[in-house]
């Protein structure tokens, strides 16, 4: 597995998060986040008017760790400065997570999401953990449902049947539109013609 790179530009309020999300990967992107969104709380008190911009996070990640990712997510939910995340190629499991806290939530032509139970690194699936775990793995799961519950336009009862038949959903963009899993799609065309390069749809 590669390793992993966070780019940030604290200029252009961008950041650019590139393989699988850990502690450490995680606690970097948070300080910068903190960082931004306290500089938005000082100037909000002490310029009249102050609209603050949003931050941006591009993600291209095959998942990770469950706690970091609440860590993340946590920080960004809380966050009274807006922030924009973009999906680049495949987002996956935490990252998809991570991806739903943004207040706007954009994903390209060729996109693409994964959503699963949640996995174990040492005892496999939800589905299959021995008794001594499983409790916490049920609490986890059911936490991981809830937000996605209440951050899209997916029902329980969907979640449900993926997690009781143990499959991985996979899922392009028009879906994702539909599911409220994006807010925008961008669209790109190679088509020397058209007048734009890209275009927005947008959730209704």
């Amino acid at each position: 597995m590669g390793e992993n790179t966070t780019y940030i530009n604290l200029d252009t309020r961008t950041l650019y998060i590139n393989g699988e999300i850990t502690t450490a990967e995680v606690s970097y992107i948070i300080f910068n986040l903190i960082h931004m969104i306290q500089e938005d709380d000082l100037a909000e008190e002490t310029i009249v008017d102050y609209e603050r911009e949003p931050i941006h996070i591009y993600m291209t990640s095959v998942g990770g760790e469950v706690y970091a990712m609440w860590a993340l997510v946590d920080v960004m939910l809380k966050s009274k400065t807006p922030i924009w995340t973009y999906s680049l190629g495949n987002t996956d499991s935490a990252a998809l997570k991570i991806f739903l806290a943004g207040s706007r939530r954009f994903c390209y032509t060729h996109s693409c999401f994964l959503y699963h139970q949640l996995s174990a690194g040492i005892s496999g699936t939800f589905t299959t953990m021995n008794d001594k775990v499983i409790d916490d793995y049920a609490i986890a799961q059911a936490q991981i449902e809830d937000y996605v519950v209440r951050r899209t336009k997916i029902d329980a009862k969907s979640l449900e049947e993926i997690r009781e038949c143990n499959r991985d959903w996979i899922i392009r963009p028009a879906e994702a539109l539909e599911y409220g899993i994006v807010t925008d799609i961008i669209e790109v065309f190679d088509d020397d013609e058209e007048e734009e390069d890209t275009k927005v749809k947008k959730t209704k």
